[in-house]
């Protein structure tokens, strides 16, 4: 299983119609375009007993873990989450220094809540062969929190800076 990182920067931009700062990013000088519709996001955050994860964040910890599945689509009927995303989620590590994040990424079969929450109250031998390299971060923590919203995607010309804007969080 390949594992993919991406390097993120978030920005509070505080616009009061969100549709004017999508406006300003496709006319943008360096050529964004929209790189998928509109579409719905659902993660599953995992926490260990003593919410380490939550209150390294509500503490401003500089230095956090944050671990979700991540999938796209309706949250239940996996026959049309199927269709949508080839029946699979995203196991990520969010992990934070200063303002800059990094997010290894390991994709995994589900297609949808039911699975992913059925799959990682298995055994832990079962749960590491289902969710490859990074599922042993899994191991001590339990489901903690599921937030889903809308989001629009926009990548540059040479496909290098992306911005998404989200929605209905």
């Amino acid at each position: 299983r390949m594992i993919d990182v991406r390097i993120e920067r978030k920005f509070d931009t505080r616009v009061h119609d969100p549709r004017d700062a999508e406006l300003r990013v496709l006319t943008h000088a360096q050529g964004f375009r929209e790189i998928f519709a509109r579409r719905s996001v659902h993660s599953l955050y995992f926490d260990t007993e003593d919410t380490t994860s939550y209150r390294d964040h509500v503490s401003g910890n500089d230095r956090r873990l944050k671990l979700r599945f991540r999938w796209y689509g309706p949250l239940y009927q996996p026959a049309l989450n199927a269709l949508a995303t080839a029946g699979r989620a995203t196991l990520e590590i969010k992990s934070r220094a200063g303002r800059t994040m990094t997010k290894p990424s390991s994709t995994v079969l589900a297609h949808d809540l039911a699975e992913i929450q059925a799959k990682v109250s298995g055994r832990a031998t079962s749960l590491l062969d289902w969710a490859g390299p990074l599922g042993v971060h899994l191991i001590g923590t339990r489901p903690a929190c599921l937030v889903s919203y809308a989001r629009s995607y926009f990548e540059d010309a040479d496909s290098r800076l992306r911005v998404t804007f989200d929605y209905e969080i």
